[in-house]
């Protein structure tokens, strides 16, 4: 568990007193007048090479005291001795001041002591004078500070609030997980550049909050005269003293013996209670419960490890559930060495003191004792999360509480916080809504993380393990993750559900596309620059991390940075890095992406992460400078900036620009006021203001580690022309890093008015917070994603590399139909960007014709389609890609005929033609009626003289004029009908297919309508009739003839079908060409109707019984369904069969 630790640049000031830690209640008093008890060291910086870390800090509750007490302070120096304790009287307070300097060559401190009395008002005044002389070394972590502090001792225990002087490296009291909101418990503090400023926070809900403190009032502390970690020898005079402090006892204090514990401190819902903190706080317990996951990674941050973090997690046994679910059954159980060889189902009894470690109630183990099992059982079912509940729990998530330690199990959550950190962490809200977490927006009440801790397998760094954490989820933006189960332990003002190895949830992947393809390449024309804070690029054998950087490490890290620059950014014309060790290692970056030089000048800070530049080679570079370096302020190194501002000018398609790298002083280390960055974007936006007055137009970016909404980024845009271009970056992706669970921008890019109009895209290229590690080692598999922890922000920039714009105008306007029915004029009109040359020229070409340089309206005309091409070209010689202008002219009407037959014709046939835009449509009026669209013939009856009149319109709107044609009708003479294909009289056999057919003629009015029957059923014309299908015997055919004037003709013909063996032949091939007999059936048919062919060929009389005789043999042939299976077949050849036997005679004799 990294827990509190991880990440942060302050720390909390804590005390333990390792005599009295298991001592019972009911003997503290006694105990703590007979013990001896030191404060050590509050250090929260490594204080130098030759000093050790301190330890054994654990944070404690203030609170108002009525037993005796007496409280030490400790001091130490380079040969690591201490003075012996100094008591404080009954009934007082004690206030200590504390100052101390660190360099390589160890460590100086000198405490004074002043008891106060309580209640009471008091003046304290500390003051040291002498002469101490330390070494500076330009690499070592040399520091000042100062701290005042308020303490007490009770039961043992001593009790302290602490406050850092903004010189030192620590400045905040409280728990670091919630730094936004913690209190200073000052009423004015100074600034290190002989200001006084007030402090605005006051200590209200959060100090007796965190502290049970009641009517506690401090005013007018002040520290003074401290100087910078580069001071020089001596060390001159330091006073620090405070004002009017006034202590008031009062109120409740659940650590006073007094006040025995309220809960059953002998079961794990006990110890949980039904509240947010533990009613059992420091009592030493014994509880006994079932395995349910273990953590197996310490603690760590910057500075030192922390083993309390790693251990295991207990449940209730079923006899032990209390059966309430506003109490927990779960309990983190740490300082477990061994936890590790712990299974689910182990049942286990431990002995420990109850803490709240910022939130998370948990047993600490007593030292050098392990937890005892004591036997196995089932695995309690995981609760699982009601996702109604999490989302309406209040600030407190009671809900989530009343679930801590327990085994839970989230069917589904979707990563709406980006991809899986770099601590193994993966923010996810229940259910599968993708709604990005952003700064400023509500934190979801329901927000939790996935924690790898588990399968971290313990390693001795928990910063650098050797393998990745088995239960490490691979997880980007927005992907589903699903029945995720393991305890829900807590940190970070965040619950986070810890699976364990061997069950991990399933992962479905979102839209988020890897790799990460967001970059466009830059054109030709265009000059990209990008900040990058690339985290830590420190050289081999730098401490980084509690160890040194070793080369395979170092190799990896610069693998993937120049695959994140080169692949994923698309290799920009310059990138300004922030946290570079040294200029040695950016050239070797540089070096490695081949095609770019490094630039970079040494700063300030403490860890030597500075800022610089990597420029692709042809771009010309001039005058690096540092902006402030040496000017005193307020950042930690006592100078304006730790990381001053690095300023280059380039030259970039004709334009000279100033590029300003920065890395302004971290947010938790000013507060949340920004009250040091806003100094420095005082100083940086007035350096911003002499570039402008003299001409230059200038990008500032970097880390400026505030957000877009700070008092700080509106400072640098109060008193010069400078734009944030946050707004202006693709609404979904304006954030450039991830805490706790939050998106969130700290990294910007600024620029002057004059580079307004030359900005083509500004974006956040998301390839840090969005994706998690894939660990794919570094050379030819590293990735880019992921190696830092900010996203780079990417400015694209199009200078005069832009063409002209032009556009073109028609007169008259386009018509709705797309075609011009007259001349056109065409106006064309160019405009340059505004940053650009200017337009230098137009030029047009109308039908692949000439180009001609544009002066005034183009004039076209002529009937057909016309393409006018155009082009602009700037004064930079940058030429416009031809547009065209498709246009269409039809001047001309349609042209309509009429047909009417010869003679004395009733129909008339219009025929409209149009050579350019076509006939849109015809219309005709008949003796004078209605005009009438034309859609088929007009049919004209009556007899006598009729008037047709008729016109055209065409697709351009162009109308014929009227045309008219008369028509005459006389007509008494039916038409003629003529019939094909079939005699009248003529018998045909069955086997035959006739195509029957007629033609209607009529010289007069002309044929309206002809319709044919066969047998009174509906024939079509041309139709052919196969006449087995037809009954054997006589048909009739009629076909009927109409004019249009009604005269009417009907033909009859009549034919008769019959049949012979020489049909049934016929047939029997055609139903086996058909397929609706076999060949084997053919074949016996075939047999058989031959041998009564041969009969018949005999002709005798007396022959024609044989001849029925095998006709009645082929019939029993064609009735066996093995021959004939098709019925149809079988009743026709039956039929046929039957015909010929009738022919014959009719019987047979045997």
């Amino acid at each position: 568990m990294r827990s509190l630790q991880r990440g942060l640049g302050w720390r909390i000031a804590a005390v333990i007193v390792g005599a009295l830690v298991a001592a019972p209640l009911s003997g503290a008093v006694a105990q703590a007048e007979a013990a001896t008890e030191y404060l050590q060291n509050p250090s929260f910086e490594q204080p130098g090479a030759n000093a050790a870390a301190p330890t054994g800090w654990t944070p404690v509750l203030l609170g108002n005291e009525t037993a005796p007490f007496r409280w030490v302070v400790q001091t130490f120096n380079a040969s690591g001795q201490f003075p012996p304790p100094s008591p404080v009287p009954d009934g007082q307070f004690a206030l200590e001041m504390f100052w101390q300097i660190g360099s390589s060559l160890g460590v100086q401190g000198i405490a004074a002591q002043q008891n106060v009395n309580v209640p009471g008002a008091n003046d304290l005044f500390f003051s040291y004078d002498a002469a101490q002389t330390f070494y500076p070394d330009s690499r070592s972590a040399n520091w000042a500070g100062a701290m005042a502090e308020v303490q007490f001792t009770s039961g043992g225990q001593v009790n302290s609030l602490r406050y850092f002087h903004p010189n030192s490296r620590t400045d905040y009291t409280g728990s670091p997980q919630d730094s936004a909101t913690t209190k200073y418990i000052i009423g004015e503090r100074f600034t290190g550049n002989g200001d006084w400023v007030a402090n605005s926070r006051d200590l209200d809900a959060d100090i007796a909050t965190k502290f049970g403190i009641t009517d506690f009032t401090v005013t007018s502390v002040r520290v003074g005269n401290l100087q910078d970690r580069k001071a020089v020898s001596p060390f001159p005079n330091m006073t620090m003293y405070w004002d009017d402090v006034e202590l008031t006892k009062g109120g409740v204090n659940e650590e006073d013996p007094g006040n025995p514990p309220t809960g059953d401190c002998s079961k794990i819902n006990g110890i949980q209670g039904t509240g947010a903190a533990s009613p059992c706080v420091n009592s030493t317990v014994t509880v006994q419960g079932v395995v349910t996951g273990i953590d197996d990674e310490v603690g760590a941050d910057y500075d030192r490890t922390y083993p309390e973090d790693r251990g295991i997690f207990l449940q209730s046994l079923p006899s032990d559930d209390d059966g309430n679910p506003a109490t927990s059954e779960g309990i983190f159980v740490g300082y477990v060495d061994t936890a590790s060889s712990f299974r689910p189902g182990d049942v286990v009894r431990v002995t420990g003191q109850v803490k709240e470690k910022f939130g998370l109630t948990e047993i600490a183990e007593q030292i050098g004792q392990e937890p005892t099992k004591v036997g196995t059982a089932a695995v309690p079912a995981p609760v699982v999360i009601d996702q109604a509940r999490a989302e309406s729990q209040g600030a407190g998530k009671a809900y989530y509480e009343s679930l801590e330690n327990m085994l839970v199990k989230l069917p589904v959550g979707t990563a709406n916080s980006g991809g899986t950190n770099k601590f193994g962490e993966l923010f996810l809200t229940p259910g599968t809504t993708r709604d990005r977490i952003l700064e400023g927006e509500p934190l979801p009440a329901s927000l939790l993380a996935l924690d790898a801790d588990a399968g971290a397998g313990n390693p001795a760094n928990p910063h650098k393990p050797a393998a990745p954490s088995t239960t490490y989820v691979t997880a980007d933006l927005f992907d589903e993750v699903r029945d995720a189960t393991g305890p829900l332990s807590f940190s970070y003002s965040h619950y986070k559900l810890m699976p364990q190895p061997g069950a991990l949830p399933s992962v479905v992947d979102g839209p988020v596309a890897y790799p990460y393809t967001g970059v466009a390449q830059a054109t030709p024309g265009q000059v990209r620059v990008v900040s990058f804070n690339v985290l830590n690029y420190f050289p081999v054998g730098v401490e980084l991390d509690l160890s040194p950087v070793s080369q395979a490490e170092y190799d990896e890290k610069k693998a993937r940075l120049a695959d994140a620059i080169d692949r994923l950014l698309k290799r920009p014309d310059i990138v300004a890095v922030q946290e570079v060790y040294n200029l040695e290692v950016l050239r070797d970056l540089a070096a490695t992406l081949g095609g770019y030089t490094a630039y970079l000048l040494e700063g300030n800070d403490s860890r030597s992460i500075d800022v610089g530049y990597l420029v692709k080679d042809g771009v010309p570079v001039s005058n690096l400078r540092q902006f402030d370096r040496t000017t005193a302020g307020c950042d930690d190194s006592g100078r304006a900036y730790d990381r001053p501002p690095l300023a280059l000018d380039v030259t970039v398609r004709g334009r000279e620009l100033t590029v300003v790298n920065n890395h302004f002083k971290s947010k938790g280390g000013s507060g949340a006021s920004g009250a040091c960055q806003l100094q420095q974007a005082n100083r940086l936006r007035d350096q911003v203001a002499s570039l402008e007055a003299a001409g230059r137009q200038v990008i500032v970016l970097g880390d400026l580690n505030q957000f877009e909404t700070e008092a700080p980024l509106a400072a640098l845009q109060t008193g010069s022309s400078l734009t944030n271009l946050w707004s202006s970056a693709p609404a979904e992706f304006r954030y450039s890093s991830h805490y706790q669970g939050v998106l969130q921008t700290l990294d910007h890019v600024l620029i002057t008015d004059r580079l307004d109009g030359a900005v083509a895209d500004f974006r956040y290229a998301p390839i840090s917070t969005d994706y998690a590690d894939r660990f794919t080692g570094g050379g030819a598999n590293a990735d880019g994603h992921k190696v830092a922890d900010h996203n780079p922000a990417v400015l694209t920039l199009s200078f005069d590399g832009i063409a002209p714009v032009t556009s073109a105008t028609t007169t008259p306007a386009q018509p709705a139909s797309g075609w011009f029915t007259g001349a056109i004029l065409v106006t064309l009109s160019a405009a340059d960007d505004a940053q650009g040359s200017g337009v230098d020229r137009t030029e047009y070409q109308v039908d692949g014709g000439a180009w001609t340089r544009y002066a005034e309206p183009v004039v076209i005309t002529g009937d057909g389609p016309h393409t006018l091409a155009y082009r602009s070209t700037d004064k930079a010689g940058n030429v416009e890609a031809a547009k065209t202008l498709a246009v269409k002219v039809d001047a001309t009407a349609p042209v309509t005929t009429a047909e009417t037959p010869a003679g004395n014709g009733v129909q008339v046939v219009l025929a409209a033609t149009d050579a350019t835009s076509g006939v849109a449509g015809t219309e005709y009026s008949l003796d004078g009626g209605a005009w009438t669209p034309y859609t088929e013939t007009v049919t004209i009856s009556g007899e006598g003289e009729h008037e047709l009149r008729y016109r055209s319109t065409d697709k351009a709107g162009n109308v014929e004029e009227i045309k008219a044609v008369t028509v005459k009708i006389e007509d008494s003479v039916a038409p003629t009908v003529l019939v094909t294909g079939v005699a009248d009289g003529t018998q045909y056999g069955d086997s035959l297919d006739l195509e029957i057919a007629w033609e209607a003629i009529d010289s007069g009015s002309g044929v309206k309508s002809v319709t044919g029957t066969l047998d009174g059923q509906p024939f079509t014309s041309g139709t052919v009739q196969s006449l087995y299908k037809l009954a054997l015997g006589e048909h009739t055919l009629t076909v009927t003839a109409v004019d249009n004037l009604g005269n009417q003709t009907v033909q009859t013909v009549k034919f008769s079908v019959g049949t012979s063996t020489d049909d049934i032949s016929a047939l029997i091939d055609r139903f086996e060409a058909e397929q609706k007999i076999g060949a084997t059936g053919a074949a016996k048919l075939q047999d058989r109707i031959s041998k009564v062919m041969v009969s018949e060929d005999k002709g005798r009389e007396r022959d024609k019984k044989k001849i029925v005789k095998k006709i009645e043999r082929f019939a029993e042939t064609v009735n066996d369904p093995k021959i004939v299976s098709d019925a149809q077949v079988r009743t026709l050849l039956l039929r046929d069969a039957d015909a010929l036997i009738a022919e014959n005679g009719g019987t047979s004799e045997s």
